[in-house]
């Protein structure tokens, strides 16, 4: 992008006038763009180029003579006004691998020119990773050279650890509390000031502490806020998906406190620190061990879990009997599993299903059966897996349902239909839909109205259903 001189603003130059020389090269600049801007012929046509050339009296100059050019003349401007050029770069690594490239090549332009700094905020791996692409794969060692060549000073900022994590909940707890800026402020300068003493003998500080100073009463929301936060700091430091990462950090926070606005909405009857517990589980683990928890929770009677009530009472550092007792889709979560099973509260003994319930965007349908039995569980199961419309097996499994759960069944369905918006063919679970319509009036009216509710009725839906009414 060519540089608009006229637009610098030197808000800290010395009084008086620019250097003589700079002002010609300004007045001779801002002359050639009105030039260019009042030529008659079309912009870049071989008679606009010619025109331009005899009007400012200039020969064609090859690139590498304009840079060395501009580069002297921007050099002897910054040793006039005798002022460091400074430019903060930040968030490059969102930038797409050609735009990243270009950043790094037109910075090359300034890097060794007296007087310049760049400063570059970055995860450097995606850095590599434009710079590979851009150059077609080259070898680690290269993308080093081309780096070390760009990057003369390189900061690592290292990962946050359990007390940086810690200040950074508590702030946050404090910031969206609407309390005051003044004690807000005031802890804001103690946990500076304790984690510049973090490599000391001195105890971090407290829950207790933290509410003294923001003058918090035992009963205020941002107290409950606080123990939340104190709850899962040390999952969210140390966890291998999460590292200290402020950004998922906050994301996880918002999820918490979102599920837990829900769940008081409804009234259902848990607090905070059960939702986080669940939620810091999804972030921790992989899409297979939270679909086997969630199995769980369907196949335990009442959805309270018989294997949490023995896991929780293993010692936490028997490796052997945990390893023995998780599923086999937690194994290569064990230690975080084992940190996880000492975290209040308890789980073992406690009703899972309203939980998982706030949990639908993130955990599978068949995690989500709230309030079914363990044969309706069983039933959405196969309905969603429906071959054909005279399933034998899906007649069975709706056999074994009581009729006054077929209604809650056909939401499940429903809900579980409402994933996949790819309507173009004849679908399994809708299928199982219709042959769950056909043994109940309430089940019917519900995939009734799911149907009205589509944008546009498929022509094979519209003959189904149709079909089945007339076999009826």
């Amino acid at each position: 992008m060519p540089w608009t001189w006229g637009r610098w603003h030197w808000a800290s130059q010395p009084s008086g006038a620019l250097p003589r020389d700079w002002e010609r090269l300004e007045t001779s600049l801002a002359v050639r763009e009105m030039l260019r801007m009042s030529e008659t012929p079309a912009r870049g046509s071989r008679t606009g180029k010619s025109a331009w050339r005899l009007a400012s009296g200039e020969r064609k100059t090859p690139p590498p003579e304009e840079i060395d050019a501009f580069r002297a003349k921007f050099s002897s401007l910054l040793s006039a006004i005798d002022r460091r050029l400074v430019v903060f770069v930040d968030n490059l690594d969102r930038c797409l691998p050609p735009n990243t490239i270009a950043t790094l090549e037109a910075m090359r332009l300034f890097l060794f020119l007296p007087k310049t700094a760049f400063i570059v905020a970055a995860d450097e791996d995606m850095i590599r990773h434009s710079v590979a692409k851009h150059f077609s794969g080259p070898g680690d060692r290269h993308v080093s050279d081309y780096l070390d060549k760009l990057i003369n000073v390189p900061v690592r900022v290292p990962k946050l650890g359990l007390q940086e994590v810690r200040a950074y909940l508590f702030m946050l707890a404090a910031s969206q509390g609407d309390l005051g800026e003044d004690d807000v402020e005031e802890l804001r300068l103690t946990l500076i000031a304790k984690l510049r003493r973090s490599w000391s003998d001195e105890p971090p500080i407290t829950v207790e502490e933290v509410a003294a100073i923001l003058k918090l009463s035992s009963s205020h929301a941002v107290r409950g806020n606080l123990d939340t936060m104190e709850l899962v700091a040390n999952q969210l430091a140390y966890a291998e998906r999460v590292q200290g990462n402020p950004r998922i950090v906050k994301r996880l926070l918002n999820v918490i406190r979102m599920r837990a606005a829900v769940a008081r909405r409804r009234k259902m009857p848990f607090d905070e620190s059960l939702i986080a517990k669940l939620a810091l589980f999804e972030r921790c683990m992989d899409g297979e061990a939270i679909r086997s928890f969630g199995r769980l929770v369907n196949e335990a009677d009442k959805g309270k879990i018989d294997l949490l009530t023995r896991l929780e009472a293993i010692p936490h550092d028997d490796d052997e009997s945990i390893e023995n007792e998780i599923p086999k889709e937690w194994q290569k979560h064990r230690p975080f599993i084992q940190d996880w099973l000492r975290l209040e509260p308890a789980l073992g003994g406690v009703d899972l299903r309203a939980v998982f319930y706030l949990s639908r965007e993130t955990l599978p349908i068949q995690s989500v059966s709230v309030g079914l039995s363990q044969a309706a569980a069983a039933a959405l199961e196969i309905l969603r897996k429906t071959a054909t419309i005279n399933s034998k097996a899906s007649k069975d499994a709706i056999a074994t349902v009581a009729e006054a759960e077929k209604g809650d069944l056909m939401d499940e369905l429903c809900a579980s239909m409402k994933r996949d918006l790819d309507w173009s063919k004849i679908r399994a679970d809708f299928c199982g839909a219709v042959l769950l319509a056909q043994s109940s009036e309430e089940a019917h009216a519900r995939v009734v109205r799911f149907v009205d509710a589509l944008p546009k009725v498929p022509a094979w839906m519209a003959s189904l259903m149709k079909d089945k009414r007339q076999g009826e």
